[in-house]
């Protein structure tokens, strides 16, 4: 028969840690860079708003969900920079591929591929005026997640702020 076992919501201060640990995972899947800021406030904001739920689950689907908004709202590239970037893809699969088979001189040549490809995407985004742009996500991406979830209104949520100690033992 089995046990039941109870499993207890981390406090705030763990659950920045666990965010802190994740935070490169959901960089890298949302193509974002996240504000150390904003992490607070999505322990804070889940904490003081979304009271049906445990932390640090809530928090980091407030981090999930501001990351994906952002990459929504990112300007679609020009088809020539994305066939670029696929080009360039498959060219590190290739010379993955020969490295992984032992096939020193191919992996070699794929490297050396790879790098005219990316010489030749940056060339394409600087015609296009396009900078290989990071997005980053701030307390106001987490702001707007919260108030769209909860229906509480966008000032209000901005108006609330994390206690001067959080702010304090955040900054060392």
């Amino acid at each position: 028969m089995f046990q039941p076992v109870e499993v207890r919501a981390l406090d705030q201060a763990a659950t920045l840690d666990v965010l802190l640990g994740i935070k490169g995972i959901y960089e890298t899947f949302h193509e974002v860079v996240y504000s150390d800021e904003a992490l607070r406030y999505a322990i804070f904001h889940s904490h003081n708003y979304l009271v049906n739920r445990s932390l640090p689950e809530k928090a980091i689907d407030l981090m999930d969900e501001a990351g994906a908004h952002a990459k929504i709202r990112k300007q679609p590239e020009p088809a020539e920079i994305t066939e670029a970037r696929a080009r360039i893809q498959q060219t590190v699969r290739l010379r993955k591929s020969a490295l992984a088979n032992n096939e020193f001189e191919t992996a070699r040549f794929y490297a050396e591929e790879e790098s005219g490809k990316r010489q030749e995407l940056g060339d394409l985004l600087q015609q296009h005026g396009l900078a290989e742009k990071t997005i980053t996500i701030t307390r106001s991406d987490v702001d707007e997640i919260v108030s769209q979830w909860t229906g509480i209104p966008l000032e209000a949520v901005r108006a609330s702020c994390l206690p001067a100690s959080a702010e304090s033992k955040n900054k060392t």
